[in-house]
């Protein structure tokens, strides 16, 4: 399994890869949309963990592209914003996660 973590927040990132790299082969990081989307046309991940306040964007508004581009991707979105649960699962997101996330979200899902 390839997994691809998108969110500017270090702490974050480096919490989720640490969980994944026992789950996964491969994961990779990236802390803007610009690089999550380079990434995803490189790697063609499996599972994308999505945040939504990024330095260059909302990843909220990508969401239908990289479900059109990659729709057997399981795309997880995480946000400390819970008000945006609606709208991100009616775009496509599989599964949406509150900031922190647990191991037993993460678990449940993969």
């Amino acid at each position: 399994m390839k997994v691809l973590i998108i969110d500017d927040e270090v702490e974050i990132c480096m919490l989720l890869s640490r969980i994944m790299k026992k789950r996964a082969k491969e994961v990779n990081v990236a802390h803007s949309v610009r690089e999550g989307i380079a990434c995803i046309d490189s790697s063609n991940p499996d599972v994308i963990f999505l945040d939504n306040n990024l330095p260059d964007g909302q990843g909220k508004d990508y969401i239908k592209s990289i479900k059109h581009n990659c729709p057997n991707t399981k795309l997880i979105f995480i946000s400390a914003t819970t008000n945006i649960k609606d709208e991100v699962l009616n775009n496509g997101a599989d599964y949406f996660f509150e900031k922190p996330v647990s191991l037993q979200q993460i678990d449940r899902v993969i």
